[in-house]
């Protein structure tokens, strides 16, 4: 009885049909035939594919074909240009093509369309991949480790593709920025960032701060290790920061094991070798502390 009702939830859920807003897609394509200016943003967020619906697809790269050729967008060349490959009567016709832009407003703003037009895009290929996981996990054919694998590098290209953005306009960064600036001007605390312990460098860079990479860069054994992890050590137990050390190299016992003899002042070779007086070990019973 269980597997009969599992088997039929599992079987209504695959006859339900896949993520998709037509008429999103269809606003988006209007709203180009009504305002050409904007098919370079619609080009910028959306590719093809992320029309679900077959015609949409096929008008959106026709309008994709005539603006990379310098031409105007209106029903007419758009049927022309379908008319190369005999698609113009699979979409619907002049008649359809020609309707794509009634009833929206003159000004239609093409990232909130765009935005639901990929979220369903999204939806529909996290679909396709927990299909195919699904697929694997049924057929047992590779290891669990294995298949779970595949899951994580198909999340994880779906996670990399969202993030995928267009331009931004300057206007509301500058405003922000003006608005982050007036905010530190109020602030007593000369460093904006998270201290490295080093009163130099903070000086340099007013801190970390969060949107910054920093590349640290010198030949081998110059002490690029042991300069991170203090300046992870400081925004750790200065800032009271929440640090993440990731490491190629280093396996996670010995970075702990550097962190701990530099914070309590420890030589590591007598560190590794547990010949410590009783003042170093209160030292490292204190550091842990401080560490942990």
């Amino acid at each position: 009885m269980a597997n009969f009702v599992a088997d039929t939830a599992r079987d209504q859920m695959l006859e339900r049909p896949l993520p998709n807003s037509a008429e999103a897609e269809r606003a988006i394509l209007g709203a180009i035939i009504l305002d050409n200016a904007i098919v370079s943003q619609a080009i910028e967020l959306l590719k093809p594919e992320d029309f679900y619906v077959p015609s949409h697809r096929r008008i959106f790269l026709a309008m994709i074909a005539l603006f990379e050729h310098g031409s105007e967008i209106n029903p007419i060349l758009i049927a022309e240009e379908l008319k190369r490959d005999g698609s113009v009567e699979s979409v619907g016709g002049m008649t359809f093509i020609s309707n794509l832009h009634y009833g929206l407003p003159r000004f239609a703003n093409i990232s909130h369309y765009a935005k639901i037009v990929r979220d369903k895009s999204m939806l529909r290929q996290l679909v396709k991949v927990c299909n195919k996981v699904t697929s694997e996990a049924l057929e047992e054919e590779d290891d669990a480790e294995i298949i779970l694998d595949h899951a994580e590098q198909a999340i994880f290209a779906l996670a990399d593709e969202r993030t995928r953005q267009g331009f931004a306009h300057v206007k509301p960064i500058a405003d922000a920025m003006l608005e982050h600036v007036q905010e530190m001007a109020g602030r007593s605390a000369m460093l904006t960032g998270l201290t490295t312990g080093f009163n130099e460098l903070d000086t340099m860079l007013s801190g970390l701060q969060s949107s910054d990479l920093i590349v640290v860069a010198a030949r081998p054994s110059m002490g690029k290790t042991a300069l991170c992890l203090t300046l992870a050590q400081n925004a750790a137990i200065q800032a009271q920061a929440v640090v993440g050390i990731f490491s190629l190299e280093m396996s996670k016992e010995s970075l702990v094991m550097r962190m701990l003899s530099s914070e309590a002042r420890v030589d590591a070779h007598r560190f590794r070798s547990g010949h410590l007086s009783r003042e170093e070990w209160a030292r490292l019973a204190g550091a842990l502390g401080q560490l942990a």
